[in-house]
């Protein structure tokens, strides 16, 4: 292995909520089989798809796999949250990402890595045009994903705009006055508490 080069892929993961926003027309490349076995997109008042995680894992050294996982707002904040690179075994792995996925409703799918950095770039990239940087451990955990070529996106915000649904580490003040900033007054719709404004 060449110096900088990343160990290989051992499993990529995405929960429900991401494959449904992948595109839905067969590419030409590796992932043309995932991409026609798309799952049924829900209804999108379901305020769960606005949250979505992927896991990348790659294998270490010998029944040893580093993984790193990447929580993210598709509506709005990008990466919400990161795991930077921890070791464990294949048995804790398996322990780990099902401890991960259990609040996502569905279960997770094994997708290409080129799918998986689609879905962390294109939220980091939708979230930071906002004015939003990613989670302050993203840095920690970048170089696991590898170089993302930009050909598989997703479709970031919520019916063409961005979507903020408050979690309980945020400063909603904050966040607000970023996005009058950024899209101006009533062009962004938002849910703080329990109750959405549109």
């Amino acid at each position: 292995m060449t110096k900088g080069e990343l160990d290989p892929i051992y499993q990529c993961l995405a929960s429900e909520s991401l494959i449904q926003l992948l595109p839905k027309v067969p590419q030409k490349n590796s992932i043309k089989n995932l991409l026609t076995k798309i799952l049924p997109v829900k209804n999108n008042d379901d305020i769960d798809r606005g949250l979505g995680l992927v896991v990348i894992a790659r294998v270490a050294r010998y029944n040893q796999i580093t993984v790193c996982s990447y929580l993210l707002d598709i509506w709005c904040l990008g990466v919400k949250d990161t795991i930077p690179p921890r070791t464990v075994d294949r048995i804790k792995f398996k322990e780990f990402t099902e401890a991960l996925f259990q609040p996502f409703p569905g279960s997770p799918q094994e997708v290409p890595l080129e799918v998986a950095q689609g879905m962390i770039f294109s939220a980091c990239e939708y979230a930071e045009n906002l004015g939003f940087q990613p989670h302050k451990d993203f840095e920690k955990s970048r170089s696991h994903i590898g170089e993302w070529d930009g050909a598989i996106r997703i479709e970031c915000g919520r019916d063409g705009k961005p979507f903020y649904v408050s979690g309980p580490h945020d400063n909603p003040q904050k966040i607000m006055e970023t996005l009058k900033k950024s899209r101006g007054e009533g062009n962004f719709d938002f849910m703080i508490g329990s109750a959405p404004f549109f």
